[in-house]
Order: C-alpha cells, then structure tokens, then sequence
C-alpha cells in the first residue's frame, strides 16, 4: 500500500499548482483542470468530470465521464460544507 497524497485539482479561476506530486501520490484531474495540469507538465492518474468546457472527453487510460446533471449532484454538496 502506498502512502502518499491524492490530489484533486478542479474548478475556479485562480488555481495556483503549489505542490509537485511525488510517484507515491495520487492526481486527480476535475474537468478542464486537466488542460491546467497539463499544461504544469502534471501527469494525473485519473480524470473525471462532464467535459462540456473541453467539448470532448479525453484521451486518457482512467476517464470517469459524467453527465452534467450527475455533476451537478456531486459536487454541490461538497461545496457546501463547512
């Protein structure tokens, strides 16, 4: 078993990449974040997301692809807590 960290980087405007993942971590990429971590030479292990601002799902070997409702219902309750 591993012992690193997963991160999970995803939407807002401001997202500064201020960690550099090691080969014990995990990366998540949110969506169109993956351009964002891309783009930081960041490999992610897995995407997720609806993809409607990318207007394609991914080439990538782990994509979970969600509608937009399914989104929706996933991430609102996490952005509510305190």
């Amino acid at each position: 078993m591993k012992n690193g960290i997963c991160y999970i980087v995803g939407a807002g405007e401001d997202c500064r990449i201020d960690f550099v993942p090691t080969t014990d971590d995990f990366v998540i990429a949110a969506d169109a974040k993956l351009r964002y971590l891309e783009q930081a030479e960041i490999n992610t292990d897995l995407v997720i997301g609806d993809f409607d601002t990318l207007n394609a799902v991914p080439q990538h070997p782990n994509v979970i692809s969600l509608s937009t409702e399914k989104t929706i219902q996933i991430c609102l309750p996490l952005s509510v807590r305190e």
